[in-house]
């Protein structure tokens, strides 16, 4: 997981130091100070906050922000307004309201994706990959502006 990170972050930010803080935790360092903070454990949220970390993006420890409700509320709990917990992974309009409702989350992370669209690409040849061979090389995942602003519309109007 920690390579994974630190390569999207020397992907966008072109210098990357990893410097392991404890068990829990590792700091993955771009340029212009700018930090992508590896939790490995929920105990780690203190480390977070003594860090001085203004966000912890997370799914709660499930396949989707969705499914992960139960965990990512004892982390809201946890977090006690020290820092905030965004969560992402599958948020959609859909499901806004209900993972506010069951954590008190007020801060999400959304693509705003709706579908894939045809990539154009003309030559295809099949078993030959050209990039990782569990993403589809013939699609293009865009965001919909209409996803992205219903979902807008539904984080500023949650009550709290």
């Amino acid at each position: 997981m920690l390579k994974i990170a630190a390569a999207a972050v020397a992907a966008a930010l072109c210098a990357v130091v990893v410097r392991k803080q404890s068990p829990e935790i590792a700091l993955v360092l771009g340029a212009g100070g700018c930090a992508l903070i590896v939790l490995y454990c929920s105990g780690a949220l203190e480390a977070a906050v003594e860090l001085g970390c203004g966000t912890i993006l997370t799914s709660g420890q499930a396949q989707s922000a969705a499914e992960g409700c139960q965990v990512l509320g004892k982390i809201f709990s946890q977090a006690a307004g020290r820092i905030d917990i965004m969560a992402g992974c599958g948020v959609k309009q859909g499901n806004i309201p209900v993972i506010h409702q069951e954590t008190g989350i007020r801060v999400f992370h959304t693509t705003g994706r709706r579908g894939p669209v045809d990539s154009g690409m003309r030559y295809r040849k099949a078993g030959v990959s050209m990039g990782l061979p569990s993403l589809s090389e013939y699609e293009l995942w865009r965001t919909d502006e209409e996803e992205f602003r219903a979902c807008a519309r539904l984080v500023h109007a949650l009550p709290g």
